[in-house]
């Protein structure tokens, strides 16, 4: 939709930052996403690698949700709260560890 106002002298700088906008909100999509699986993956464990390598898999998933929370972190500062507030719902509420 922005795409071919951003060159638009009228509206380039709307159309350059709802197109930010909107590539940062489906990174926030992708985090959540991403929480989803990691909740998957915790909830059924492989039993094979859990016998290989005793809680390996456990500090892989633990690993990856810091991650996943530091990339949420950064891309929630980059969006305006009004937007945060229409996207609703992403928030992580993923606890690996059990803590």
């Amino acid at each position: 939709m922005f795409e071919s106002l951003r060159t638009h002298r009228g509206v380039a700088e709307s159309a350059i930052l709802g197109i930010v906008e909107l590539r940062v909100a489906q990174a926030l999509r992708a985090v959540n996403e991403g929480f989803a699986a990691l909740r998957e993956m915790n909830a059924s464990p492989d039993p094979e690698l859990a016998v290989a390598v005793p809680g390996n898999e456990q500090a892989r998933w633990s690993k990856t949700e810091k991650k996943l929370k530091r990339l949420e972190k950064q891309l929630k500062k980059a969006l305006p709260k009004e937007l945060q507030k229409d996207l609703g719902g992403l928030n992580s509420t993923l606890i690996v560890d059990g803590s």
